[in-house]
């Protein structure tokens, strides 16, 4: 018998043959799989910085406008296509995604909405068409970014955050400026100086997208926008007329807001919003600093104790993610996105487990 039919050869010429035989179909493969990954998505920006005359593209420092202007803008970001629900077309229309192939040439690129800057009046009128494009029940979200995040990584977080949503989100980019530990008390006096501008934004924008349709979500100190806008939009509005419009929800993520102060002012803040969303992890390090800074007052993403007197108003919910995210700043997105997608009836795949320990509130934890 010739030594290729040998009974003791065969099964390792057999397990040759397959590594060939994978090798050759994952590079086949490879290029087709890496091209399809990358997604462009058109993010749209309101921001309180100075505009970067020394950038190549579309860019802002951190230097903070004076007034009540904002600058306003749409710029592609680049996002990598995995890990999240799988995309439905109808969810999706009118976003102008798309996908960046590397075999792409600049005629490709200029049949897509380019980064550019916007005026006002021609902001708000592609934001209102891009609302009315899509299903009645997707709603348009409001992202303010966190302390200490220069600009890119504001548009990041937005940009993920309509991806995994698949609903149209536009950045509210205040001008905080990092490090955070260096500028603290820096970034502090900017949001208090941003709050003004941020709450007639709001009004700006309610005049094109009913609050009704509207999720407000921050990060961070960027939650001080939230508290601070609710907290005057109930005793300028609600207090006198509660019929007044109601945002559809809003999101405190890894709140740096003070938990008491928060607690003593929850249900004027709730009566604003159909739904109060807020993540709790006692194990965040930046929250713990900034509990130092400020005199060891508990946090609002870092309650301890204080979740007792959080979760006695009915439409406000808790979520702790400190098992998923243990001492983590980080923004979760993929959390947030089915809170806010359990809302809507499907459109989501439920990643998360939501257990429910005590009224309103859930300890997420992966399935």
């Amino acid at each position: 018998m010739p030594p290729f039919y040998h009974s003791k050869r065969l099964p390792q010429i057999c397990v040759y043959v397959y590594f060939l035989f994978f090798v050759i179909q994952l590079f086949w493969t490879l290029p087709v799989f890496a091209q399809s990954q990358k997604l462009v998505i058109p993010t749209y920006f309101a921001t309180e910085r100075v505009f970067d005359n020394g950038s190549t593209g579309i860019d802002y420092t951190d230097g903070q406008i004076s007034g009540s202007l904002l600058n306003f803008g749409v710029k592609n970001i680049d996002v990598v296509d995995t890990g999240y629900p799988e995309m439905d077309s109808e969810r999706s229309r009118g976003l102008g995604w798309w996908t960046k192939l590397p075999s792409a040439s600049e005629a490709d690129f200029g049949k897509h909405l380019r980064s550019i800057t916007l005026t006002k009046s021609e902001f708000f009128s592609n934001i209102r068409a891009i609302v009315n494009d899509g299903p009645t029940k997707r709603p348009l979200i409001v992202y303010v970014n966190g302390c200490c995040a220069p600009f890119s990584p504001g548009m990041v977080h937005a940009a993920k955050i309509e991806r995994s949503i698949q609903a149209p989100v536009l950045l509210y980019s205040w001008a905080a400026i990092p490090p955070t530990m260096q500028f603290y008390r820096e970034n502090e006096n900017r949001q208090k100086q941003g709050i003004e501008r941020f709450v007639l934004f709001l009004e700006d924008l309610e005049k094109e997208i009913p609050p009704e349709q509207t999720i407000l979500v921050a990060h961070s100190m960027g939650n001080r926008f939230l508290y601070e806008a609710l907290r005057l939009r109930y005793y300028e509005k609600h207090r006198k007329d509660p019929s007044s419009p109601r945002y559809l929800g809003a999101a405190f993520a890894a709140a740096d807001v003070n938990a008491d102060e928060f607690a003593s002012e929850e249900k004027a803040i709730a009566s604003t919003c159909q739904h109060i969303w807020i993540t709790a992890n006692n194990t965040d390090p930046a929250l713990a600093a900034s509990s130092l800074q400020r005199g060891l007052y508990f946090r609002l993403g870092a309650p301890f104790m204080v979740i007792n007197k959080l979760i006695s108003t009915a439409n406000v919910d808790v979520f702790g993610i400190a098992e998923e995210y243990p001492k983590s700043h980080e923004l979760p997105i993929p959390v947030l996105s089915q809170i806010i997608l359990g809302i809507e009836d499907g459109y989501h795949s439920k990643q998360f487990m939501m257990l429910q320990n005590k009224p309103h509130y859930f300890h997420v934890r992966k399935k």
